[in-house]
């Protein structure tokens, strides 16, 4: 438990993506899958499925130098408890 506890305090320090699910013409979104989404990149096809219920954003901890390459992430801000 100490090793999983370790990796997602040092994916927490990574870079916070966030992809706009509603009214973005560069996905396609199907929320039929229960209690999740599939997301498809309307420029290249490419598609992804995650987790999630009742938000209009994805927010993944990723490198700078290595952004997701599905749909059009945008850098954000965060600040835990808020």
């Amino acid at each position: 438990m100490e090793g999983v506890l370790e990796h997602l305090a040092s994916v927490s320090e990574l870079p916070r993506w966030g992809l706009q699910l509603d009214d973005n013409p560069r996905v396609k979104v199907d929320r039929s899958p229960p209690h999740g989404v599939i997301v498809t990149d309307t420029l290249g096809g490419r598609d992804f499925s995650a987790p999630m219920v009742g938000t209009s954003h994805l927010y993944i901890h990723a490198e700078e130098d290595d952004p997701p390459m599905i749909g059009n992430w945008k850098r954000v801000s965060f600040e835990p408890g808020l």
